[in-house]
């Protein structure tokens, strides 16, 4: 199954992993990463990929460069139409840093994206 990423899910703010970014603009917020899921499908999504720290899990970017290998990470689950993620907020809140689809292949950008392969929500942006 095909599931292309345009229109499905929104990212907000990327940022960097673990924090919430002080508004550049001078403004009174945050920007944490957010995803919002409208793919019909449960996707899964990450708020603490470590290099150092343990983790249940691993994750896999293909986006974040110098990482090619499954480094730790938390996997939390997103149910089609949910949000997870603080987004822009007057105080620091959960920031998201990075996201996949388990089960299916996906597109990103143009690119096939092979299930369970994760995307990173960086402060360089996605791309």
């Amino acid at each position: 199954m095909k599931v292309s990423c345009f229109g499905l899910f929104a990212l907000t703010t990327p940022i960097l992993a673990g924090t919430c970014t002080k508004d550049p603009l001078g403004g009174k917020g945050y920007y944490c990463g957010q995803v919002v899921n409208k793919s019909g499908r449960q996707l899964r999504y990450t708020t603490d990929p470590s290099l150092s720290s343990s983790r249940p899990n691993k994750c896999k970017f293909w986006n974040w460069v110098g990482h090619d290998e499954p480094i730790n990470c938390t996997q939390k689950y997103l149910a089609n139409g949910k949000t997870a993620g603080s987004g822009y907020v007057t105080t620091p809140g959960v920031d998201v840093d990075g996201f996949t689809f388990a089960d299916v292949e996906y597109d990103y950008d143009g690119q096939r994206i092979t299930r369970g392969v994760w995307i990173k929500i960086s402060s360089n942006g996605l791309k």
